[in-house]
């Protein structure tokens, strides 16, 4: 099972909404976030509720990023760490328990998490949520250190293993399974 969620309060999202379903095609469940506080926990709700235990093999959020943050209900604001409407290096431990809800719906084959926001893994705090990200769920969690502007993976991807291990990778393309 794949698992998009996107955040309709993205300028860029939110404006193509249709141009990217049909991008993002039949093949994944589709989970629209609008403007919230605890968007983190709605989405983990949302997914909790589509997906079965040990079923989901990529999970894949779309919206604004910055290094060490990645939108879930903010669109491109930079302040949805303090409500819960994103993921960030700052509101990691606030969420953590929340967070860890979906650790035993990701598959023990293959599956993965992509953050799709822009520069979310650029740096030092990036890289930080990547691994925590990782050991939390279990899973590889990817992301960009570049702008992520069509939807395909543009310049380097970093991967982060629950053990802490980073490395580069280039992204598996939309349309592929795990």
């Amino acid at each position: 099972m794949i698992i998009d969620v996107l955040d309709m309060e993205d300028p860029v999202l939110g404006k193509n909404r249709q141009q990217w379903l049909n991008y993002l095609g039949a093949s994944s469940v589709k989970i629209n976030m609008y403007g919230m506080s605890n968007g983190v926990g709605q989405m983990i709700s949302d997914i909790k509720q589509r997906a079965s235990i040990g079923r989901l093999e990529r999970l894949r959020i779309w919206s604004h990023g910055a290094p060490g943050m990645q939108n879930v209900s903010a669109g491109a604001s930079g302040s949805g760490a303090v409500h819960w409407a994103s993921l960030s290096v700052s509101n990691i431990a606030q969420v953590r328990e929340t967070l860890a809800q979906l650790r035993p719906y990701f598959s023990p084959h293959h599956a993965h998490v992509e953050l799709r926001g822009c520069n979310v893994a650029q740096g030092a705090q990036g890289e930080q949520l990547l691994v925590e990200l990782a050991r939390i769920w279990g899973v590889p969690v990817q992301a960009g250190t570049v702008v992520q502007t069509t939807g395909r993976w543009a310049g380097t991807v970093v991967q982060a293993e629950p053990n802490g291990a980073l490395s580069c990778t280039t992204g598996m393309a939309v349309g592929t399974r795990p």
